[in-house]
């Protein structure tokens, strides 16, 4: 997993087209930030992944805003979708991880972007894997 700070659809767009590597499928995590940049750059964010294979969207990070209830993250998926990406709703870092541990595969590249808390993500999916491979380890030995 890499993490890029990207937080607007231009800065996506060049992240994902860096992170393509030949036989290497792509998914791009995308973390909206803020609901007003949200709702003024949408169009821009409908195709700023099409590099990628498949991208998840999360909730938005509202940051210094609260949620005006007129603009939601399933709004860019559906819009995602129209444009031909291959676009999932994985509201919660929790949607998230059980989405890659379910559906990711061996040499896959995933890139997280935004500037909210999704780089957590990456922390919250390693510690998970480390708490596996130990509970793993006590089963083998009889721990």
């Amino acid at each position: 997993m890499y993490h890029d700070y990207g937080h607007n659809p231009a800065e996506m767009r060049a992240a994902v087209s860096m992170a393509a590597l030949p036989g290497k499928r792509v998914i791009a995590v995308m973390q909206p930030h803020t609901f007003s940049r949200v709702k003024s750059l949408f169009e821009d964010y409908l195709t700023c992944t099409q590099a990628a294979d498949i991208t998840l969207v999360t909730d938005i990070y509202a940051a210094r805003e609260k949620d005006p209830g007129d603009i939601h993250s399933s709004a860019l998926v559906e819009g995602m979708r129209a444009h031909g990406l291959t676009a999932h709703l994985t509201p919660t870092f929790e949607d998230t991880e059980a989405w890659l541990l379910e559906n990711g595969a061996p040499g896959d590249v995933v890139l997280t972007m935004g500037c909210g808390n999704i780089n957590l993500l990456n922390s919250q999916m390693q510690q998970h894997e480390n708490e596996r491979t130990v509970a793993g380890g006590r089963r083998k030995n009889g721990n």
